[in-house]
């Protein structure tokens, strides 16, 4: 994505990143189409190489997800400096399961 990027979804809608592909966003936002509704948020399935920087993230019911197969590893994933506005009766701001990290 390039910096500083809006991507606005619709509601109940998620992004799924799977193993063959990566997200590099810096500073950009992610939020709902609708202010008053909310969004999935985004699913990584066994994807590496992930950098996600300074981005905010409005509506999501679980932001980022990390789900990995069993015995599946990632590498080399930042997420730094983000800001995650949950609405009421969301689920997570950040959801792990399955993780093992190499370097």
């Amino acid at each position: 994505m390039k910096p500083y990027s809006k991507l606005k979804m619709g509601s109940g809608s998620k992004i799924i990143i799977g193993s063959n592909a990566k997200l590099i966003a810096d500073s950009a936002e992610f939020s709902s189409l609708d202010s008053t509704k909310t969004w999935e948020g985004i699913v990584m399935e066994n994807s590496s190489h992930d950098t996600i920087k300074n981005c905010t993230f409005k509506n999501a019911k679980t932001a980022l997800s990390f789900i990995n197969a069993e015995g599946a590893s990632y590498y080399r994933r930042i997420i730094q400096n983000n800001i995650f506005n949950v609405p009421s009766g969301g689920d997570y701001k950040v959801f792990m399961e399955k993780i093992i990290t190499e370097y």
